[in-house]
């Protein structure tokens, strides 16, 4: 992952072909929309889907532990977040 310098981006490279409802890719580019000590809130580039209010989908990648991290969607009850355990890799 890569946080623009203004911290208005991130880019997101995985080590393997993803496929999402948003396609298949192994790269990711998303909109900061907010960011707290321990979080980044994220929309996607060319996101689509809609929550059940309607909006388009938004992601929270939040730090769990140094070099943990975990990511939840904004419209899910709070402290609920998906399966994935994420662990940085060593530059």
């Amino acid at each position: 992952m890569q946080l623009s310098d203004d911290h208005q981006r991130l880019a997101i490279f995985n080590d393997r072909t993803w496929k999402s409802k948003l396609g298949e890719t192994n790269r990711f580019a998303a909109t900061v929309v907010a960011e707290t000590e321990r979080s980044l809130t994220l929309r996607y580039d060319n996101e689509t889907r809609r929550n059940a209010a309607g909006n388009l989908v938004e992601w929270q990648l939040i730090i769990v532990a140094p070099g943990v991290y975990r990511w939840r969607e904004t419209a899910w009850a709070e402290g609920k977040v998906n399966g994935v355990v994420g662990i940085r890799c060593s530059p």
